[in-house]
């Protein structure tokens, strides 16, 4: 049922954003990003913007299961695992990497000068990639949310915030401007 539930969500999510629509110049747009901005994107500063958006995640887990004093085990960018670590302390940590994520995508899309950095759109939409792909990367189980779930919280409601969060960045991303 609740893998189910999270297709559900990211098939209304994906279906919001390939919406195509025109502007009086008969732009195109697809998956909601006008073309103009593919042609016209310094890509190097997308890719870095990507890279800092995982990177961020990872680092959200480090710094929280470091900052409170518990031992940490890391296989690349992908697995992060704390040790002795109390129930709240373990949702901390599982729900840590959404949160770096949404708090540094938050910062970056409220000013105006840096929402319109392509580093910034970089960001945005992978951190929106990972984060709505991550019940289907981890649908078996393992992963933030069954943590979350296994030490007594909600990961499928936390991940829903997470990608309403995601969401809301992406719209406030200019990607539709010319």
């Amino acid at each position: 049922m609740k893998n189910q539930i999270r297709k559900t969500i990211l098939v209304l999510l994906l279906l919001l954003l390939s919406t195509t629509a025109f502007a009086g110049d008969y732009q195109f747009y697809f998956f909601g990003i006008n073309t103009r901005f593919i042609r016209e994107a310094k890509w190097q500063y997308v890719v870095l913007g990507a890279t800092a958006s995982v990177a961020t995640h990872f680092a959200g887990h480090v710094l929280y299961g470091k900052t409170a004093g518990y031992d940490v085990h890391t296989t690349g960018f992908w697995k992060e695992t704390i040790y002795n670590a109390s129930s709240s302390d373990a949702a901390n940590f599982a729900r840590s990497g959404f949160i770096a994520q949404s708090i540094v995508g938050l910062a970056l899309t409220s000013f105006e000068k840096s929402r319109n950095w392509d580093f910034t759109k970089g960001f945005v939409a992978m951190s929106a990639l990972e984060i709505w792909s991550y019940p289907i990367r981890y649908g078996n189980g393992g992963g933030d949310i069954d943590l979350i779930n296994k030490s007594g919280g909600n990961g499928e409601v936390e991940w829903a915030g997470s990608s309403v969060i995601a969401l809301h960045n992406l719209f406030r991303e200019a990607f539709q401007k010319s």
